[in-house]
């Protein structure tokens, strides 16, 4: 549990600065007295907070707002390329790597070949990735690095428990990749990195949604009120392993019967080729779904089956934890379009109560297969626009703010 910081002065400096900063990114441009009526600060507090955010190139002038019988009030707007945040995402085969303006908006981007499943060779590459992508940048303006890796991820502690597809466990990347880069690091498990992504794309307050990710494995992040939900344990969204079959296959994880061994890409192909025997093989995902578009029976018949199981995993969700909007990405949730989230949304609304049917709905992520890489630089982007109240939880804008 996290440890709240003591109310001083510091602290309240820092956490004014972090409201007024949000409140300009949120609503701006705006005046400094709609700032005040929503904050509930006073005029000289507010002032101060903002020369500084000016000081630091955060916030800028943005012309004259209406006048309401004096002088026409300056308007302040928030400066998102004041600063960066490099996001990568680790995957089976390759690295991709983006960096992210303070509004999630990717600036740069980069792509690696990364046939390696050590840690060594997989550790220099992602150096070179690093190095790529900094080059050319003022250090002054890197925030930070996220990291999205699939499989099992502790990121309290920053650590690569079971990558599943990488050979290693335990490993302490978020420590071993501060001390190589020099700047702060934060991982995380690709699934959940993709629903932070989600959350920044939506931009709304009180978010609140599912993001199921499907491709070689299946994932999942869930967003409740703005929030990435946590747990005790490490592993919270893992979707994949969520038993849906008691005697079912073995998984890799150990377990048997989980989601991932019906409704992966592979257990796509594998019903697609019992239903199409005659089927040379060769035949992509992509084919599949090209073929269920175009009404192939045997391509259908393996798609259905696909959707019917992770109607099921999802519908629990939705019924245990109340939640209305399902997000689906990917790389074959972007490929299915929407032949996929369309018969997706049947399904999952006839896994859940006859009188919530109708408000449950699935939808495409709005960013396809960028949402790795948002997200990763979401890592960051959360750390600097977190309110510094706790102890354990070391922010970036405290960091900028100490120089007041």
């Amino acid at each position: 549990m996290s440890t709240l910081r003591t109310g001083d002065r510091a602290m309240i400096r820092e956490l004014n600065t972090s409201i007024v900063l949000d409140c300009i990114r949120r609503h701006g441009p705006i005046a400094r007295s709609q700032i005040a009526a929503m904050t509930g600060m006073g005029r000289s507090t507010i002032s101060g907070i903002v020369a500084f955010l000016q000081e630091k190139g955060l916030v800028e002038p943005a012309g004259s707002g209406a006048s309401t019988g004096g002088r026409k009030p300056e308007m302040l707007a928030f400066k998102p390329d004041r600063y960066v945040a490099l996001g990568v995402k680790l995957q089976p085969g390759g690295i991709r790597a983006c960096l992210a303006d303070l509004s999630g908006n990717v600036v740069a981007s980069a792509e690696e070949a990364v046939p390696y499943r050590d840690l060594q060779r997989v550790l220099d590459a992602l150096d070179r990735m690093y190095a790529r992508m900094t080059r050319d940048l003022d250090p002054d303006r890197l925030l930070g690095a996220g990291l999205a890796i699939p499989g099992l991820v502790d990121s309290s502690r920053g650590i690569s428990v079971h990558p599943h597809f990488f050979e290693w466990r335990d490993a302490p990347l978020r420590e071993i990749l501060e001390q190589r880069w020099g700047v702060p690091v934060w991982i995380d498990n690709d699934a959940r990195v993709g629903a932070l992504g989600e959350k920044w794309a939506l931009a709304e307050e009180g978010a609140t949604f599912l993001f199921v990710t499907i491709g070689i494995g299946i994932g999942a992040g869930i967003v409740l009120n703005d929030a990435l939900m946590e747990g005790d344990l490490v592993g919270a969204g893992h979707l994949g392993h969520m038993m849906v079959e008691p005697d079912g296959s073995p998984c890799h994880c150990g377990l048997r019967g989980c989601l991932e061994t019906v409704a992966s890409d592979a257990a796509l192909l594998r019903y697609f080729h019992e239903a199409a025997p005659a089927a040379r093989e060769g035949v992509s995902v992509e084919d599949v779904f090209a073929r269920a578009m175009a009404g192939e029976p045997a391509a259908v018949a393996a798609v259905d089956r696909v959707v019917r199981y992770l109607a099921i995993a999802i519908g629990n969700v939705i019924k245990l934890l109340g939640i209305k909007r399902v997000i689906v990405g990917g790389e074959t949730g972007v490929v299915g379009g929407s032949l996929l989230y369309q018969r997706l949304q049947e399904r999952v609304r006839e896994q859940v109560f006859a009188d919530t049917q109708s408000s449950v709905e699935v939808v495409p992520t709005r960013l396809g297969n960028d949402v790795w890489l948002v997200g990763a630089a979401s890592l960051v982007l959360d750390a600097f626009f977190r309110p510094p109240i706790y102890a354990d939880a070391s922010t970036v804008l405290d960091k900028v703010v100490q120089e007041q």
